[in-house]
């Protein structure tokens, strides 16, 4: 499930996140033009996003034996389903005037040429213990689609790895007022399941309707 690059605790000057069981760690990415310029049949705002954790990471816990194997009711003693999400979260985006998501979004945030990541928000489970790490698996399904039968074409995954490092003490409450890029998605706080795990990808109707 991990390159050897993504094996590495701590990436150069970026301290290890710390938090405790019941906490909610925000995993922050780039959208990268995927939101904001889309070139080809894409899923539902650009795919999903499933997260699983697991206390005890191994090199045997590969990408067959996690997607769609762990379950969000822990019933696999490895591991277990998180949080599913959209990639676009629906509040971020990257600089590009030209783009009627960016102009929307900007304008809501007011946060003008400048990026706005991407977040996916994941509560840490009871069980995370409140010594050593936990490690979290995200993956993103952003498989090519085809317009016409609006099945997948080509399925494209990308993954990364995260150990969070776990305390007793719970981290204070979020500030509400804190600015868009630094404040958790209101719905992702909501619930931790936006996707139903078991569904198929479905094209985003943009492609359907001829539009881009």
């Amino acid at each position: 499930m991990c390159k050897d690059t993504q094996k590495n605790g701590m990436q150069g000057d970026f301290p290890r996140v710390v938090a405790a069981p019941g906490d909610s760690v925000a995993l922050q990415y780039l959208e990268n033009g995927h939101i904001t310029r889309k070139l080809n049949p894409r899923p539902i705002r650009q795919g999903s996003v499933y997260i699983y954790g697991t206390k005890n990471p191994s090199d045997a816990h590969t990408f067959n034996s996690i997607h769609k194997n762990w379950k969000k009711d822990g019933t696999s003693a490895e591991g277990k389903l998180l949080a599913t999400r959209f990639y676009d979260d629906g509040l971020c985006y990257q600089v590009n005037p030209a783009s009627e998501v960016y102009r929307t979004r900007s304008a809501a945030s007011g946060i003008l040429n400048a990026e706005v990541p991407c977040q996916s928000d994941v509560q840490l489970p009871e069980d995370a213990g409140a010594d050593g790490t936990y490690t979290l698996y995200w993956v993103w399904d952003f498989a090519l689609m085809n317009a016409g039968s609006g099945r997948v074409e080509t399925p494209e995954f990308y993954t990364a790895c995260i150990d969070v490092a776990m305390t007793g003490t719970a981290a204070d409450g979020g500030d509400a007022n804190a600015p868009s890029g630094d404040r958790a998605v209101k719905t992702q706080m909501e619930s931790q399941f936006l996707v139903d795990p078991l569904a198929e990808n479905v094209v985003d109707p943009m492609w359907t309707k001829g539009a881009r």
